[in-house]
């Protein structure tokens, strides 16, 4: 049965853009999203069927849901860090792949006359977990199962890396500044909740420069997407919580 709000005094029907996010291959627009789980108040600004939203997410095994706007302005900020005719991506943490994958699929649509590589990798720790063991994450595939230090370490040319939503209580970003092939990496989450908290997103460490994307790239994450004019394009399970960013490290040319 399609779920239903009213707004305005009108129905409004989800079920159509439910199927389009039940099809874990697709990447959503914040559009969709807004359909799926449609205002239960026209003046309410956000998701409204929250609840409804994070269930979704819970069965899906999606720790992280990004959007098309999101992904675009990924791609073109990567882009911009990368110098020469190569764009080479590392993730790490990747989980099931998604973010990675659409990654790489806009930023060979956006500069199909550059050599383009996004390379995924994840322990896959996640998918040992007791509330993951009947999920297959739909790019499971194209994730090497690497750790983190491991991935970092071969890194052998001019890279970016990123990674989104570190887990809590660790802080990889050592290894990212150690490589000097690592040009700049990407840290995607909340800082309250994710890597090595406070320190290793307000830091400015030696050798680095720090720019926020946070304003418009970023994301005001309160379990929903915001309708504000700085309109988010990334939802995640966490999102009830508090609020998320995404901030750039990039190394400074000596």
């Amino acid at each position: 049965m399609a779920d239903e709000t009213v707004d305005g005094g009108e129905v409004i029907v989800a079920e159509e853009s439910r199927e389009k996010l039940d099809d874990l291959t697709y990447l959503p627009s914040v559009s969709d999203v807004q359909q799926a789980f449609p205002y239960a108040d026209e003046g309410q600004r956000m998701i409204g069927n929250v609840p409804e939203f994070k269930r979704y997410m819970a069965e899906k095994g999606i720790f992280q849901l990004s959007t098309q706007e999101f992904v675009t302005d990924l791609a073109h900020q990567v882009a911009e860090l990368s110098e020469g005719e190569e764009i080479n991506v590392l993730e790490v943490g990747a989980g099931g792949g998604a973010l990675g994958h659409h990654l790489r699929k806009e930023l060979e649509r956006q500069h199909p006359g550059r050599q383009v590589s996004v390379r995924l990798t994840d322990d896959k720790s996640y998918g040992k977990g007791e509330d993951y063991k009947n999920i297959k994450p739909a790019f499971d595939a194209e994730v090497e199962e690497v750790d983190s230090r491991v991935a970092v370490g071969q890194v052998d040319r001019p890279t970016i890396v990123v990674s989104s939503w570190m887990p809590d209580q660790e802080d990889w970003t050592p290894d990212f500044r150690a490589n000097p092939n690592v040009v700049a990496y990407v840290l995607i989450g909340d800082p309250s909740v994710t890597g090595g908290r406070e320190e290793m997103w307000n830091g400015t460490p030696e050798g680095f420069r720090v720019e926020d994307w946070s304003n418009p790239y970023g994301v005001h994450l309160k379990g929903n997407l915001s309708m504000a004019d700085n309109t988010p394009h990334y939802v995640s399970q966490r999102g009830a919580i508090s609020n998320a960013s995404v901030r750039v490290f990039v190394r400074e040319s000596k």
